[in-house]
């Protein structure tokens, strides 16, 4: 997939996709989208929020340092997990797609 295709997507459509179809994100398919290295990607969400709870740690399923709290509710839902950033692209395109 060209470059160029993959840095038209923020970090805040993302969480809306997430949000919107209650499904988990790992830090690593977020990061490859929008060119973040997966660690550095706390410090672009900020404040720990529910909306951001969805971008998770490939391993736990969970988001990071979040308290039970802090995450969403419907949080675990779902099993599913996106994990690559081309799949992450491929759903938030879809998704982008139905709602015009």
């Amino acid at each position: 997939m060209p470059r160029g295709a993959l840095s038209s997507v923020t970090l805040p459509e993302i969480l809306e996709f997430l949000n919107a179809e209650q499904v988990r994100a790992t830090y690593g398919a977020v990061g490859g989208v929008i060119g973040v290295v997966p660690r550095a990607l706390g410090a672009h969400l900020g404040t720990r929020t529910a909306e951001a709870s969805w971008i998770v740690n490939g391993e736990t399923g969970l988001p990071t340092d979040y308290t039970q709290n802090e995450m969403h509710p419907a949080l675990l839902s779902k099993n599913e997990v996106i994990s690559s950033g081309i799949e992450l692209t491929m759903r938030l395109s879809a998704w982008k797609a139905k709602r015009h």
